[in-house]
């Protein structure tokens, strides 16, 4: 970067504000204009930077800069003295109820839209082909962030250690209202949809467990197409015991994982789906024999 100016002969007109701070004119003032022989300098009282410049009685503006060029002379005479307003626009009081009220309206639209597609696909079954894919991509950003305005608020008030860039706090508070309306829009509308459509249970209970009464009537609902597997490999008889308890019990809160460690996706318990005699005989050996066609 250059320290020194170059002397010129043009004919310069340098303009300011007494209430500039980015650029003040007494800088132009000492550094600038003793190297310009025919420069002029005109500070115009309780302006600022270049925006005030311009927005500022912009006629008064236009004829100090074509009066300049048309004759060289400098007059500010068509100014009127601005009045200084150190009013915000915005207040920091107003900024934080407008964030307070956003981080708590966004989570009651995701519970109440979250309940009307529960009740919908309750009543009507699946959604249609258009409402589903806008729930599955347009809608989950509002799921999303609505789900984690509501985490950071429940941290806030009843975990104040807990930072809010915490990786836990956001795949619960993001992910949970997420795979819930992906559940409601997607799954039971693509099982009724298409007749031929089979899913399984692998490393799934974690999510199914989460909301049993849901899970329970679309297993239920759909029980010829849904299949048992565990995606666990080699098979583990503490891991079978498990699935069985999910499937048959109605236990309430219990560990989706066998061992003693951290589950694996997330620290929740789950509940059992207390599933019908004929479903699980279906779900565990009749629907795979068909689709494996082993009988």
């Amino acid at each position: 970067m250059s320290t020194t100016v170059r002397n010129s002969n043009v004919e310069t007109l340098l303009v300011g504000g007494s209430l500039d701070v980015a650029t003040p004119p007494v800088s132009a003032t000492r550094e600038l204009l003793p190297h310009l022989k025919n420069g002029r300098q005109v500070v115009l009282a309780e302006l600022g930077h270049t925006d005030t410049f311009w927005t500022y009685e912009p006629t008064a503006s236009s004829h100090l800069l074509n009066t300049f060029f048309d004759t060289g002379k400098v007059d500010s005479s068509r100014y009127t003295p601005a009045k200084v307003d150190f009013t915000p626009d915005v207040t920091h009081t107003a900024l934080g109820k407008g964030f307070a009220a956003t981080m708590v309206a966004l989570p009651l639209i995701v519970v109440l839209s979250l309940l009307v597609m529960w009740r919908r696909s309750r009543k009507r079954g699946r959604f249609g082909r258009t409402p589903s894919f806008l729930l599955r991509s347009v809608f989950t950003l509002v799921l999303g962030l609505g789900g984690w305005f509501a985490g950071v608020v429940v941290a806030l008030v009843a975990f104040p250690a807990v930072p809010l860039d915490d990786v836990l706090l956001a795949v619960v508070s993001i992910g949970v209202p997420i795979g819930l309306g992906v559940y409601l829009a997607w799954v039971d509308r693509m099982l009724t949809t298409y007749p031929n459509m089979v899913i399984d249970v692998s490393q799934r209970m974690a999510e199914l467990g989460r909301q049993p009464r849901a899970s329970a009537r679309l297993i239920v609902k759909h029980s010829g197409r849904v299949l048992f597997g565990t995606d666990s490999f080699p098979p583990r008889a503490a891991l079978y015991r498990l699935w069985y308890r999910f499937f048959e019990s109605d236990d309430e809160y219990f560990s989706y994982s066998p061992g003693d460690g951290a589950p694996p996706q997330g620290r929740w318990a789950v509940s059992g789906l207390n599933l019908p005699a004929d479903v699980l005989e279906a779900v565990y050996r009749t629907n795979a024999q068909r689709v494996l066609k082993l009988i």
